[in-house]
């Protein structure tokens, strides 16, 4: 069974803007947390293989309305992330995920990119606002 799609927007803003889910268990529903924290950004060469590159890190997002937009089923980046610079190899990046923790952690969602993006040694990846999308269905 799908979610709708008002629930759907709900889940999507509690998990990435930290807000009430309303009218889960009671009508305060499930509370955003008192410290939000954060989530890890992933670059990935395939859907389940992590970026490798010399330097290479995740990049952390806090959960909240100025980091990311909710837009009905949808969640995407309000603003340019920068990973590490590329010290050395060359790694072609297809898709993004999203983590609990700098490494290791449980992959919360991943994305396709909109075209595939080689990481060259001497690179700075940056993706813009809008550039990593995830659809929750």
């Amino acid at each position: 069974m799908g979610k709708s799609s008002a629930h759907a927007t709900d889940y999507l803003q509690l998990l990435f803007q930290n807000q009430n889910m309303p009218n889960v268990g009671d009508s305060t529903g499930l509370r955003g947390s008192s410290s939000a924290g954060g989530f890890w950004i992933a670059l990935m060469t395939n859907s389940v293989t992590e970026a490798s590159y010399l330097n290479y890190s995740r990049l952390y997002a806090p959960r909240n309305s100025s980091v990311w937009q909710v837009s009905g089923t949808t969640v995407f980046n309000k603003n340019d992330f920068t990973f590490n610079y590329n010290n050395g190899g060359t790694q072609n990046v297809t898709h993004f995920a999203i983590y609990t923790s700098q490494t290791g952690g449980t992959q919360i969602g991943v994305g396709a990119l909109t075209a595939n993006t080689p990481i060259n040694a001497g690179d700075t990846p940056k993706f813009l606002a809008t550039d990593l999308t995830i659809t929750e269905s």
